[in-house]
């Protein structure tokens, strides 16, 4: 098995970016082990400066874990066929649950 720098490897993982071929094509044209190149892509991925999170149509839900539930029941329940559930334990405005509904 072939060893690679890491100059090397971030050259190649460039040079795959911009060609805009699948990773199974590019590793074949250019002689590489698919798992190699996986784990490269991970690395590289998750090393890279600036990496911007992507982009959902979720707002992130903050909780303040010292406020005890005033009542033990909820509010209301949304029900999704996935299994998932949210339970609401007070008045929440409309545009809040319409927004991650749509």
């Amino acid at each position: 098995m072939r060893r690679y720098k890491e100059q090397e490897m971030r050259r190649l993982h460039a040079k795959w970016q911009e060609s805009g071929k699948t990773k199974v094509v590019f590793c074949k044209e250019e002689g590489i082990i698919k798992s190699t190149f996986y784990y490269w892509a991970k690395k590289l991925q998750g090393s890279r400066p600036g990496k911007t999170m992507m982009k959902t149509n979720f707002t992130p839900l903050v909780l303040d874990q010292n406020i005890p539930p005033t009542n033990p029941l909820p509010f209301f329940r949304i029900n999704y066929g996935s299994g998932i559930s949210i339970d609401f334990f007070g008045s929440v405005d409309a545009g809040f649950i319409k927004e991650p509904c749509q």
